[in-house]
């Protein structure tokens, strides 16, 4: 990581590596790693911090943190971009989500139907 020095994907890459550790049952390292690429990103309102933020709340839901998960959500949504409430919805990432009250409220409407649900 240290390659990419303060290149303007860096932090993707590093919010990638804490997806990665997600992944691979990490979670506490998967949090820390989310967290930074969070705070080392440039401010400022463009697609590299929308999908930081989207991958930290994927991390999170990981991690089973859903509180964390949806505060990250609900930012995201208020966002210019294509993170949208109608995106969020339908996205496997956040399955565990669908029956939130925070979530159903998020996106707007019932829960969505789980795969192998009448």
């Amino acid at each position: 990581m240290a390659s990419y020095g303060d290149q303007v994907d860096r932090y993707q890459l590093v919010a990638l590596r804490g997806l990665s550790l997600a992944y691979a049952g990490r979670t506490r390292e998967a949090v820390a790693e989310a967290l930074r690429a969070e705070a080392e990103q440039p401010q400022g309102q463009n697609s590299q911090t929308a999908y930081v933020r989207y991958v930290v709340a994927r991390v999170h839901v990981l991690a089973d943190l859903p509180e964390t998960a949806l505060d990250r959500l609900e930012t995201l949504v208020d966002e210019p971009g294509i993170m949208t409430r109608a995106f969020l919805r339908i996205d496997p990432n956040f399955a565990s989500l669908r029956t939130h009250p925070r979530f159903v409220r998020l996106v707007g409407g019932a829960p969505a139907a789980t795969a192998g649900s009448p």
